[in-house]
């Protein structure tokens, strides 16, 4: 329970993220007239496989010290694409204009092409005499 009560705000960035996702995605499912139950209770699922792998990880990072990156590594890229779920059933839905998605999503392209080196910016090595 120590682990729960000092990393609150991380389980609480998860119910947020998921809970969100799924208000968007059942009004998405209700404006499409495809709403399911089924669908719909995954979010329980969701969130409590989320909560149990940050759980599992903060205690790998507790009892590691050299594993201290492990929980950011592993959720971050869930509560991304989480949050880019989220962001596009808003657009489905309305909520969010269909431009300015588009314009996040192109703004997270052009971000990931920013990090990623390009064969031309690696100088050939030279070669040794």
């Amino acid at each position: 329970t120590d682990i729960i009560n000092v990393n609150s705000d991380a389980f609480f960035a998860i119910a947020l993220v998921v809970g969100i996702d799924f208000i968007f995605g059942v009004m998405k499912a209700f404006k499409k007239n495809n709403f399911e139950t089924r669908k719909a209770l995954k979010v329980v699922w969701y969130f409590f496989a989320y909560s149990f792998l940050l759980a599992v990880m903060l205690s790998i990072e507790k009892g590691f010290s050299y594993a201290s990156w492990m929980a950011e590594a592993v959720m971050l890229p869930i509560i991304t694409f989480q949050i880019i779920s989220a962001l596009k059933n808003a657009s489905i839905v309305g909520l969010i204009p269909q431009g300015v998605l588009l314009k996040i999503l192109e703004n997270i392209d052009n971000y990931k092409e920013n990090l990623t080196p390009k064969q031309d910016d690696i100088e050939p090595s030279q070669p040794a005499e």
